[in-house]
């Protein structure tokens, strides 16, 4: 399972860490390891504190991501790493970035193309600072965002260009040890090469920009296997996680079909060389998500905990690869959910 800890739980202002929610997530791992679950740990989703967002200026800020978050990486890690299989220590860098400085859904609000390419840089800058701290155990994964992005209808050509460069920017970082954002002076990371364990992408499909900078979202499976070659071409040596799939069409029936349609993309990237080893449908459980509230119900069981028709799609994938003796066993298909409230252990499909 993939699980996210809130920063904003854990230490709501700065140097206050609550001890009550590091214990209620520790029990949410030990019920997970307990069921037989591995579980992956990701420690900024979304949202940050707003000390450290607002007041601190977030990743934008060298001694917010080079000396608050590393301590706060440490804390956790002290607090659970004893029960982590996996660490991706940010999730959607762009989309978080996006929200707070381009469409102004998401704290602070600002609108500023500035502000938003600074911050994109400094979550990348951060993920490799929780990777010094976190290295040696568990493995540690570079969270990314993968979609196919072009204009809108109504133009969006620009931010078009931007966010594409954007999500794909850590590239050149782990290639030849530098960061080359638009707007920002080139910046050197040689360590940046030896850094991470593998590489985590967030499959998000086709976004269609306009003018403003806003996205409309549309899920092909096509687009899966399209976005695994373009990640094995710029990154050959690393493993790649697809770290969440949001496969889901909304009805039980749809969802199966969806889930056919995927693992036939996985398994013709394995086909063709390209070593998936961990691939998540997000989420596992239906719940409130975003706009679109409790009408949403994306997840392979219902808010009663009852299987839908996708997981027996996913068991019998996974129960086929696990069986070919051509297979390495490495892909495992894994149920998911956001945990920020201290929410349940989940359900694994196997």
């Amino acid at each position: 399972m993939r699980i996210t800890l809130d920063w904003a739980r854990l230490e709501p202002a700065e140097g206050r860490w609550d001890p009550a929610v590091a214990d209620r997530y520790r029990s949410v791992l030990l019920a997970a390891h307990d069921a037989g679950l591995q579980t992956w740990v990701v420690l900024a989703d979304g949202p940050l504190p707003g000390w450290f967002a607002i007041d601190e200026r977030g990743w934008r800020d060298r001694r917010a991501r080079g000396f608050l978050w590393p301590r706060h990486v440490e804390a956790v890690a002290e607090a659970v790493g004893d029960l982590v299989d996996a660490w991706i220590p940010l999730l959607r860098p762009v989309s978080y970035a996006r929200g707070s400085f381009v469409t102004g859904t998401a704290p602070p609000g600002i609108r500023s193309m500035q502000k938003f390419v600074e911050t994109v840089e400094g979550s990348y800058l951060a993920s490799y600072e929780a990777w010094r701290v976190l290295r040696g155990a568990a493995p540690v994964a570079l969270g990314v965002e993968g979609a196919t992005v072009r204009a809108g209808e109504d133009g969006g050509e620009r931010p078009a260009r931007l966010y594409d460069t954007l999500q794909w920017a850590w590239v050149s970082g782990i290639r030849d040890g530098t960061l080359a954002l638009p707007r920002l002076p080139l910046r050197r990371t040689d360590e940046f090469r030896q850094a991470f364990d593998a590489v985590a992408v967030t499959f998000e499909g086709t976004y269609a920009c306009g003018a403003d900078g806003r996205v409309v979202r549309a899920r092909r499976p096509e687009d899966l296997l399209g976005l695994l070659h373009r990640l094995a071409d710029a990154c050959p040596d690393r493993p790649l996680w697809v770290a969440g799939h949001l496969a889901s069409v909304g009805d039980p029936a749809g969802d199966a079909e969806a889930a056919e349609a995927a693992v036939a993309e996985l398994d013709t990237a394995r086909a063709d060389g390209i070593a998936v080893d961990r691939w998540v449908w997000e989420p596992a459980i239906d719940g409130y998500e975003g706009t679109a509230g409790f009408d949403a119900r994306l997840g392979l069981f219902d808010r009663d905990r009852h299987r839908k028709p996708a997981t027996d799609v996913l068991q019998a994938w996974s129960t086929r690869r696990r069986a070919d003796p051509t297979s390495d066993g490495t892909t495992d298909t894994a149920a998911t959910a956001e945990a920020a409230g201290g929410g349940d252990a989940q359900l694994r499909a196997r």
